[in-house]
């Protein structure tokens, strides 16, 4: 067989998901090593873009993936996946030390930082599948993006007293419209996803160790744009963070702000350099704001206008967190259909680790529902 490798691009789209799928259907040795040789052939690391950290980090979470199937199944591993292991480890981790990054795959990168060549963007696995769900996610990614900011512009404006009805009512349609489009994606993933194929991506999403370090998988933690929402809108993230991990915060721990501080701290769910360096400064942003005494959007209608004015912005405002909670349960909904339940627990575990019903939804979605109903408007520092 000519295994001679084609040139980075097709390969990642073409030949590492014909030989993920066939390793996913037979975890076979020999099939193995030929990955590995052609891994050894086709990867460098003379390139330092944000496009080749997503394919190294993704060669080196399939091949990760296999070597874990292959011994779970008590079979040898080929005698060049060292080599090829080395190789691709080594790139990964000098790359994401170059780019301010984890060394570990990354959703952003995987979603924002592979183009579609000939039709097809780099992915694990051979399929439509796959396509689908990384476009509804890529898309996603960047309308919580666009709400996030609006927001924060929003939150900005009424902070520097610059604050204009007009301007901050654009603001926050601006927000309701990204979360229409990230409600219209899920409802289209949930009726057409095929179980099976999601179950099967998602073993490349898991937990790796990587040097005796073991990073989590993907998850919402690698962008801040959720937590800049909540914090926006007065969402009480520090009861949500206590239902979700069953944290018990010390005494200096009062607010949503200070919980995300914390969680940043512990490593544990939330990592800086889980993040794109400028996607964390802007979460920095957000707090600078909250500790200068910025409180909810909701908060700052009512302090800053009255009569016909303020009745229209609070109308805007309950429009954009019904529509955020929207996105909140139609994200639920897809885990709740496709996330796999453990047969001893009988719990839905997300690739990450997190317990999908007490993360999403006695965490998250509960404390922001109250904000939709009223029975939360405390400022948010």
């Amino acid at each position: 067989m000519d295994l001679s490798p084609l040139n980075l691009n097709e390969w990642m789209r073409i030949r590492l998901p014909e030989l993920n799928r066939s390793l996913d259907e037979n975890p076979d040795t020999s099939e193995f090593a030929l990955l590995c040789e052609e891994v050894l052939r086709t990867i460098r690391n003379d390139d330092h873009s944000r496009e080749m950290f997503t394919y190294i980090s993704m060669v080196h979470m399939s091949l990760y993936h296999h070597r874990e199937t292959i011994l779970l199944r008590a079979g040898p591993l080929p005698e060049n996946f060292n080599p090829a292991f080395d190789l691709v480890e080594n790139a990964m981790i000098d790359l994401a030390s170059k780019l301010g990054v984890e060394h570990r795959f990354l959703a952003t990168f995987y979603l924002l930082y592979n183009p579609e060549m000939g039709g097809k963007a780099a992915q694990f696995r051979s399929g439509n599948d796959e396509a689908e769900f990384a476009n509804a996610n890529r898309i996603g990614i960047i309308e919580f993006r666009t709400a996030a900011l609006a927001l924060l512009e929003a939150a900005k404006l009424f902070a520097h007293g610059a604050y204009e009805s007009q301007r901050i009512a654009a603001l926050l349609q601006q927000a309701s419209v990204s979360f229409d489009r990230i409600v219209e994606l899920n409802r289209g993933l949930a009726q057409r996803l095929v179980r099976k194929e999601f179950e099967l991506l998602t073993k490349y999403f898991g937990k790796v160790n990587v040097r005796g370090r073991e990073l989590r998988g993907v998850n919402a933690g690698d962008q801040p744009w959720s937590y800049i929402i909540d914090l926006l809108l007065g969402v009480d993230l520090k009861r949500a963070f206590e239902t979700a991990f069953d944290r018990m915060y010390p005494a200096n721990v009062r607010d949503s702000a200070d919980a995300i501080r914390h969680e940043f701290e512990l490593n544990d769910y939330l990592r800086k350099n889980y993040l794109l360096p400028e996607d964390y400064a802007r979460l920095e942003e957000t707090l600078a704001l909250v500790d200068a005494g910025a409180s909810s959007i909701l908060i700052a209608i009512e302090d800053h206008s009255s009569g016909n004015e303020q009745e229209m912005l609070t109308a805007l405002f309950q429009e954009v967190i019904k529509k955020y909670v929207m996105t909140s349960n139609t994200h639920f909904g897809l885990a709740k259909k496709y996330v796999p339940v453990d047969s001893q627990t009988h719990e839905q575990i997300g690739s990450s680790g997190t317990n999908i019903e007490k993360f999403l939804k006695r965490g998250l979605i509960d404390e922001r529902m109250k904000i939709l109903y009223g029975h939360s408007r405390v400022p948010i520092s």
